[in-house]
């Protein structure tokens, strides 16, 4: 019987031939923390890159968790990288400091800080692919943590071979060693004669991670001496249903998709409530997801709170969502964003006055009875930006489309603009205004700017495309609402 020693690196090298991963001339990022899955999956891929033609970085990352030791390690990986002609990039983050004030788990904030610091080295040397030594034993840890949480298939579906770097989709992360397990991996470095460093942190059961191992699994053991194996298959089996269901999802994505953007999502209403409930959970998972990409656990709960909203609900309702979003039904659209996006507040200026008033360009425009007045100067373009990007009742525009003079209104029946950001297509104002969370009271006195016929502005939510400064603009116009004192 061939030993472990031999047997992993071919079943590496078959692994990577299967799924057509690296080319020649292919720079990869190794992940080394000096434990035994990193340092075995660095010897392996060592064996392996020179037939291959890949070329090999190493970076490590210090937590600042375990004080002296943590030192040792970092110091272990750099002699070692020296040691086989391998470039190699030590990091830190005070993990600790940063769990604390981002209110995050400890183990979740090492996550996320792992990842920024390999998506940075990795852009800094050129690689594209970022591989690091998660293993069979891992993933069935993460299986069951997940189970536990009540995870629904994106979660049992484990970690993946090959999937998009966290926070960095356009990079790769690849995980050779996910059909190895622990046993293998700890064999084969006494084969090779490695000695990893011990991480102590490892045996410490006020982490959740390590109770699982080291209580939770050998109990279940018991009842099955093979359930490593079995949840392993599981991620499997399911990895392969959730490639399916993607298909699926990506048909109804594309059936009820009007606006697909970081900063905003809006679904077709009939089109989406004409769905399944459980492809409406889909499509909404996938949502808070795009305007959210940090975001790993979405309940339950809060998805089907909110789509009891959307198919039970009135026209204007709202529901809020993980990671600062909420959802709103409209009269044609469903909108997700992020909340904190324009709102209406007590201090919103208002609009009294029946006829509209004319403000002359450049020149200023005082409303005594509702408490504003209008500016209007000329800047140059970039000036302009600069000032008006905090502030939402300040814009700028391009002087040569307005002419010499605007006027200042509120709402008519059929009022239509093309916000700025959503690529010249047409809105209904009523409709602009509920998904812009302004309430039904306060919507006839929203102030509204007109150059002729058209809607430049509605104040306080969003600016017309068709005058925004493009690159080519020489002239800028800037508009300001200011309060009146006294």
């Amino acid at each position: 019987m061939m030993s472990t020693a031999k047997r992993l690196p071919q079943q590496v090298a078959q692994l990577v031939d299967a799924l057509g991963l690296f080319v020649p001339g292919e720079r990869l990022l190794v992940g080394v923390s000096g434990g035994a899955d990193s340092l075995c999956l660095l010897h392996v891929l060592r064996e392996l890159a020179p037939p291959r033609g890949l070329v090999l970085a190493v970076a490590h990352l210090n937590h600042l968790i375990r004080g002296q030791s943590a030192a040792a390690d970092a110091a272990f990986v750099a002699e070692l990288c020296q040691q086989w002609d391998i470039p190699c990039t030590l990091g830190e983050a005070d993990v600790p400091a940063i769990a604390r004030c981002t209110r995050r788990s400890l183990e979740e904030a090492a996550r996320q800080e792992r990842y920024r610091f390999l998506a940075q080295t990795a852009a800094a040397c050129g690689a594209g692919t970022i591989c690091v030594g998660h293993h069979a034993d891992d993933q069935a840890e993460t299986v069951l943590m997940h189970l536990l949480r009540g995870a629904g298939l994106d979660g049992l579906r484990g970690m993946r071979v090959v999937e998009p770097v966290p926070g960095a989709p356009q990079l790769c992360l690849v995980r050779l060693l996910l059909q190895t397990t622990r046993q293998e991996i700890e064999a084969y470095c006494c084969a090779h004669g490695l000695e990893p460093r011990i991480d102590e942190t490892s045996s410490d059961l006020n982490l959740l991670r390590n109770r699982l191992r080291h209580e939770l699994i050998p109990t279940l053991e018991h009842y099955n001496p093979q359930l490593r194996a079995r949840l392993v298959r599981t991620a499997e089996v399911l990895q392969g249903d959730a490639a399916l269901l993607e298909e699926v999802v990506q048909a109804a994505w594309d059936a009820v998709i009007i606006e697909d953007a970081t900063e905003q999502v809006v679904f077709a209403r009939a089109h989406f409530l004409a769905q399944s409930r459980a492809l409406q959970r889909a499509l909404l998972r996938c949502a808070i997801t795009q305007l959210s990409r940090n975001l790993r656990d979405i309940s339950f709960n809060s998805i089907e709170s909110a789509l009891n909203m959307l198919n039970k609900g009135v026209t204007g309702s709202l529901a809020d969502l993980p990671g600062g979003l909420f959802v709103q039904l409209g009269y044609t659209e469903i909108v997700l964003e992020h909340s904190n996006r324009a709102a209406c507040t007590p201090a919103w200026p208002a609009m009294t006055h029946q006829l509209p008033l004319t403000l002359a360009l450049p020149g200023e425009l005082i409303n005594q009875a509702d408490g504003w007045r209008f500016s209007a100067e000329l800047t140059e373009p970039q000036t302009g930006l600069q000032l008006a990007t905090a502030d939402p009742f300040t814009i700028v525009l391009d002087a040569e489309r307005l002419g010499y003079e605007l006027t200042v209104g509120t709402r008519a029946e059929g009022d239509r603009m093309q916000p700025l950001g959503m690529g010249g297509r047409s809105v209904k104002l009523h409709d602009m205004m509920i998904n812009c969370k302004v309430p039904a009271d306060q919507r006839p006195f929203v102030p509204v700017v007109r150059c002729g016929a058209e809607l430049v502005w509605v104040v306080g939510l969003r600016q017309d495309e068709r005058y925004a400064i493009k690159p080519r603009t020489r002239q800028a116009m800037l508009l300001r609402l200011h309060r009146l004192v006294g």
